[in-house]
């Protein structure tokens, strides 16, 4: 497995970091996205257990990057004075959602000359951010900050099972990587997404990121989001992979929601749209709904579909070598 240390000192000019991100979280919303958004996938040890430790172990030095980051431990930390230019989009009174990290991200990028440029998403941490998630925490009540809400939700795995945490986690994946897709063309290239650390859903009992002794809450994905195949398998080349790496240990399962995306149509007005209110915390430019599955019609991608999905791709990989292939190729090899 590469360090963050080794794969941070690679060619990209955009890293967004999502928060308390799992790989095997991630790769599986990946999957569901994988006719929209192409790239390498591999996984990577942050060395880093919470976001504090992430960026004193990789970010202690001043640097000539741009900073766009909503979360405050950041500036609790004095972190930000090691960026030549740091953003808080974590201020008022309203949570940083994705899709408004992104906006100021695009927005910043023609004021950062020729620097690279750091994304910090809160999301997947808590609190959860999709329609449901939302309703899902305030029916669990207050919290004193952010240890009152893991220490919440813990209380409520440990009581009622985790199942529910991990589709409303997978969830809160599918929306950011929605968001992220719909600003790349936007963005410095080359583009990768990666996280500070890992989360625990229900391990050990517990949900959350304590300090050490979990190996998961330092596995976290590094994908380099494809622009030119031959940049990606020179990279790739660079860090020494000959495959690509998939963890083996066994993946989340799959949300039992459907995420139905309607993208509006932009047009020029001198009016603008007022949106509805029940909106206003997922997107301004999509309606995402978060629905129960219905059959028939489409649904969850069965998990042992996933697996066989997977293994058709490695074997593919060692014909055609570690890049990304279209379905149709990868469907040959499939039991």
């Amino acid at each position: 497995m590469q360090t963050h240390s080794n794969l941070l000192q690679t060619d990209w000019r955009t890293l967004i970091v999502l928060d308390a991100c799992r790989f095997d979280a991630f790769e599986n919303a990946l999957y569901r996205f994988r006719t929209r958004i192409d790239g390498v996938l591999v996984e990577a040890d942050s060395a880093a257990y919470d976001t504090s430790s992430w960026y004193r172990k990789h970010w202690a030095q001043s640097n000539d990057i741009t900073l766009v980051c909503g979360n405050p431990m950041v500036w609790r930390i004095s972190a930000n004075k090691n960026f030549d230019h740091a953003i808080a989009c974590w201020r008022g009174s309203q949570f940083p959602v994705p899709e408004n990290i992104l906006r100021v991200a695009t927005d910043s990028v023609e004021h950062a000359r020729n620097n690279r440029v750091i994304v910090h998403l809160v999301t997947p941490h808590l609190p959860f951010v999709t329609k449901d998630g939302i309703g899902f925490m305030n029916e669990l009540g207050n919290s004193s900050g952010e240890v009152g809400a893991y220490n919440l939700v813990t209380e409520y795995g440990g009581a009622n099972g985790w199942e529910y945490l991990r589709e409303l986690y997978q969830d809160s994946i599918l929306l950011v990587l929605h968001e992220i897709v719909k600003v790349l063309g936007k963005l410095p290239e080359p583009v990768v997404i990666t996280a500070d650390h890992g989360e625990l859903i229900g391990e050990n009992g517990i949900y959350g990121h304590p300090r050490s002794g979990f190996e998961i809450t330092r596995c976290v994905p590094w994908f380099v989001v494809q622009s030119d195949e031959k940049k990606i398998e020179q990279r790739l080349t660079e860090l020494g992979y000959v495959e690509e790496n998939i963890m083996r240990h066994e993946l989340l399962r799959d949300s039992k929601l459907e995420i139905e995306i309607e993208e509006e149509i932009e047009e020029e007005t001198d009016e603008e749209e007022q949106e509805p209110e029940e909106t206003k915390a997922v997107s301004s430019k999509a309606v995402i709904r978060l629905e129960e599955a219905q059959e028939p019609g489409p649904g969850p991608v069965p998990e042992s579909d996933r697996v066989l999905w997977i293994r058709a791709r490695q074997r593919a990989q060692e014909i055609y070598g570690p890049k990304r292939l279209p379905d149709s190729i990868i469907e040959q090899f499939l039991d």
